[in-house]
């Protein structure tokens, strides 16, 4: 039992030298990031007054939750389908490569490549797959609404079919009315994909026992009007309780 994170170090603590990853690799953590991104920016000449790191560092984090190369830096899609301009692209597509070269020489990955040189390791090592599909025969994942591109990746190569199981062994849960981290790259279409992908059953739970029915009717008529999700009802057998008051504030203090 574990996180994605916490499960794909375990796999490269014991296979990431089939990728080029030394068993006593390193996990820098956001300020060692940091010094990379400022690192580059001194070697290509950018101006720390220009361009903030951390707006540089955020947007090589973003790239990698899309399982996006440092070439492939203009395909990355903003929720809104907003798309970075081309100076800023080619901005972070050059500290993204040193980056990830100086990374790699420090036998180092950061918190996104623990996904994605996993993913690699997977894509690349067969016969590791294989070994990993019969060492876990049922795969469960909550919180699906908040998964990205490579956790979805990942999911799909572990669970398919394979020798002794004739079918992907896959339960997830999740909602994406619940999905919150759109900001760091989890992707709330990854519920109704599964389902198509998987040719998954859907069980609805649809009963809350926590709120009141006026709580639940009033988020259920805010968010039944999004597009891409889930049809579902929520009820509540509990008293209608107090009305729901909105207070419009100047800023959040």
């Amino acid at each position: 039992v574990g996180t994605f994170h916490r499960v794909c170090l375990d796999i490269l603590r014991e296979f990431g030298h089939l990728v080029g990853l030394e068993s006593n690799f390193l996990i820098f953590n956001a300020d060692q990031q940091k010094e990379l991104v400022i690192q580059a920016m001194e070697n290509l000449g950018i101006n720390k007054e220009v361009m903030h790191p951390n707006t540089l560092r955020f947007a090589i984090s973003n790239l990698k939750s899309q399982n996006l190369a440092p070439e492939e830096a203009d395909k990355f899609q903003q929720r809104d389908g907003a798309v970075w301009n081309p100076k800023f692209v080619k901005t972070v597509r050059n500290v993204y490569e040193l980056y990830q070269e100086e990374l790699i020489r420090s036998n180092a990955v950061d918190f996104d490549d623990i996904l994605l040189v996993t993913l690699r390791l997977l894509e690349e090592q067969p016969a590791v797959t294989a070994r990993l599909r019969q060492r876990w025969h049922h795969i469960l994942v909550d919180e699906w609404q908040d998964t990205n591109v490579p956790q979805y990746s990942l999911i799909q190569l572990l669970a398919a079919p394979s020798q002794g199981r004739a079918v992907a062994s896959v339960f997830v849960v999740g909602d994406a009315d619940q999905s919150i981290y759109g900001w760091r790259g989890a992707d709330f279409t990854n519920v109704e994909r599964f389902e198509k992908e998987f040719a998954a059953s859907r069980i609805l739970l649809e009963h809350n026992y926590r709120s009141t029915s006026t709580i639940v009717e009033a988020a259920q008529s805010v968010i039944e009007r999004n597009t891409g999700r889930v049809e579902k009802k929520m009820l509540s057998d509990k008293p209608s309780g107090a009305l729901v008051h909105l207070h419009q504030m100047w800023d959040d203090q």
